[in-house]
């Protein structure tokens, strides 16, 4: 492994762990996970299919299947089949998910919004552009599907 991608790995774990006390806060206030709080998040632009959630969270269908569980029985979602093909689900947030959603503010009035808050704009553009490409290049490694468009991989960009 390259030192450069060793040292961004070492990085990212590091900022992996400011998440938490993040979780454990959203969890003793909310009853929740980030994943689980993920897929409310999803569900607040409207219904979504599994499969397209679990194309955008990069989840496994059974780990998805858990959550959907879990929030479905603290009518947080509400699962739909539709028409004779019972694998077509979709997904939709009840009042209750959207009204806890409402109520949660994980990230607000922490260190690490004063920390970003603190960056010249230039870096806080890079860190948004460079997560979020990291975000989605590690959702197609992971799935192997991306919700806008399939990334190169490392090995069709050698330098």
């Amino acid at each position: 492994m390259e030192r450069r991608v060793h040292d961004i790995l070492v990085a990212y774990l590091e900022s992996m762990m400011l998440a938490e006390p993040l979780q454990s806060e959203l969890w003793q206030s909310a009853g929740l996970t980030l994943v689980q709080l993920g897929v409310l998040r999803a569900l607040r632009p409207g219904p979504v299919q599994v499969s397209r959630l679990v194309a955008q969270l990069a989840l496994s269908p059974a780990s998805l299947t858990r959550i959907l569980n879990r929030l479905e029985a603290r009518r947080l979602l509400a699962r739909l089949r539709e028409g004779a093909d019972r694998r077509q689900v979709t997904v939709i947030l009840q009042p209750e998910g959207s009204r806890l959603l409402g109520e949660i503010a994980v990230l607000e009035d922490t260190y690490v919004q004063r920390a970003v808050e603190g960056m010249p704009a230039a870096e806080q553009t890079d860190l948004l552009r460079g997560l979020r490409n990291l975000v989605e290049r590690s959702r197609v490694e992971s799935t192997g599907v991306t919700a806008r468009r399939r990334l190169p991989s490392s090995k069709s960009r050698a330098s």
